[in-house]
């Protein structure tokens, strides 16, 4: 049995197992309600036979009793509709309050509004309170400023000695503004170093008005200076792109001549990658100089029309079976590890499996939700593979091939130049 059966088995074992818990599951979930209702039926005639007891009009000497009064039933409780609840006039002071607001994305409008109609339902007089949408901003700012500074007081208790350095950018939804629902460039800046924070600390996430190395620099040193940290920093953490890597004016020098002494640069191993992949697909197919690859868009253009059940594999040559035989075995490893790798790098390994040796996959990859973009390494070795996979159905004529490169040494690059250094990124994400 070949590796790859191996692990469609022991997923059909997985989901034969799942289903049976469910199945258990369900049956006792069917008899606890069987049990509530034959509690709640006894229930019923225990409390019908104690009316007749206790509510009996005469007694054994055949007076009347005082219906105004019933003496209490034992063992008889009751449940009252309503709950009597305590709320503070400042109801907006409430940690608690601000604190979900926060967490859920409310706007103050929308926090100002639902906390008052609580308060109506209630039966309160909301001219009682003090609430209103400016003191809700005043109490959710003043509610993360306490909050922050108890982070910063545990965290300087026990700091990392050495301590890396991460951030990255990304245009997000404003939900604590003045203008809410608008976007800007946010950045996540954390620090990660053992024993205390391995996985990282997140230090703050700043508005910077744009996505220049000087912006990103400055916010992630005023965030080491409000931290204590500007001395305990030795590496830093970025991806590629031209405003943190770059010579001159990019978010690590910047920082480094800050620090005044040299640290690690710790690229991302993903866009790395990119770096490799990218000139290896500029020499076969050119520079791309659209925001959108026309390969990749004409790809997904004609997606649905294609047939996937019998998709072209590669032929692999002598000298290269020691190499398929350790790709194989790598990417057995990867799909069958007890974390799963990130949905790129495990698509990439089911269609590195189907490619070359034809082998049936536990789910389809070939249904893909195209959520990859181009310019990630994931996103160019995912197009070129399955560009090659049905090339036939593509008609890749010989003028093609000959003025732009086929798909297929794409493929066979990414195949036997990157796939053990592609295993590596998937080891590292299952961690």
């Amino acid at each position: 049995m070949s590796g790859h059966d191996k692990i469609f088995e022991s997923r059909s074992q997985q989901q034969a197992e799942r289903a049976a818990r469910l199945q258990q599951r369900e049956e006792q979930d069917m008899n606890l309600s069987q049990n509530f209702y034959n509690f709640s039926a006894a229930t019923q005639r225990r409390t019908a036979a104690d009316v007749s007891t206790w509510a009996d009009p005469t007694d054994s000497e055949g007076n009347a009793e005082d219906m105004d009064y019933q003496q209490p039933r034992p063992g008889c409780s009751h449940h009252q509709d309503t709950v009597t609840l305590t709320f503070p006039r400042r109801v907006m002071e409430c940690v608690d309050i601000c604190s979900t607001a926060d967490r859920l994305g409310l706007s103050d409008n929308q926090v100002t509004a639902l906390v008052s109609a609580t308060l109506k339902a209630g039966g309160a007089d909301l001219d009682k309170f003090v609430i209103s949408t400016s003191t809700t901003r005043r109490n959710r700012m003043l509610t993360r400023y306490h909050i922050s500074q108890e982070y910063m007081a545990a965290f300087s208790e026990d700091p990392p000695k050495y301590d890396a350095l991460h951030w990255d950018g990304k245009m997000l939804r404003d939900v604590l503004g003045s203008d809410p629902g608008t976007t800007s460039e946010t950045l996540a800046v954390l620090v990660s170093g053992p024993p205390a924070y391995p996985e990282g600390k997140l230090l703050g996430v700043p508005v910077i008005d744009s996505s220049t190395g000087t912006a990103q620099a400055e916010a992630s040193m005023d965030l080491l200076e409000a931290w204590g940290l500007t001395g305990v920093i030795t590496a830093l953490v970025f991806d590629t792109t031209a405003s943190n890597s770059g010579v001159h004016r990019g978010a690590a020098k910047l920082l480094e001549q800050q620090l005044d002494r040299k640290v690690f640069y710790l690229a991302c191993r993903h866009h790395i990658l990119e770096v490799l992949v990218g000139a290896v697909w500029e020499n076969l197919f050119g520079k791309v100089k659209s925001p959108e690859n026309p390969w990749f868009k004409h790809f997904k253009d004609v997606w649905t029309d294609l047939t996937t059940d019998n998709p072209t594999t590669l032929s692999i040559r002598q000298k290269w079976l020691n190499k398929r035989r350790r790709v194989q075995g790598n990417t057995t490893e990867i799909l069958r590890s007890e974390k799963p790798p990130r949905a790129d790098y495990r698509e990439m390994a089911e269609l590195t499996l189907i490619r070359p040796w034809r082998h049936a996959s536990p789910r389809n990859p070939l249904e893909s939700s195209w959520s990859h973009s181009s310019g990630q390494v994931d996103g160019r070795n995912l197009y070129s593979m399955k560009m090659f996979m049905f090339a036939e159905q593509l008609e890749y004529d010989e003028e093609t091939v000959c003025e732009a490169g086929t798909p297929q040494p794409l493929p066979r690059t990414v195949l036997y130049t990157h796939v053990d250094v592609i295993y590596t990124c998937c080891r590292c994400s299952c961690k």
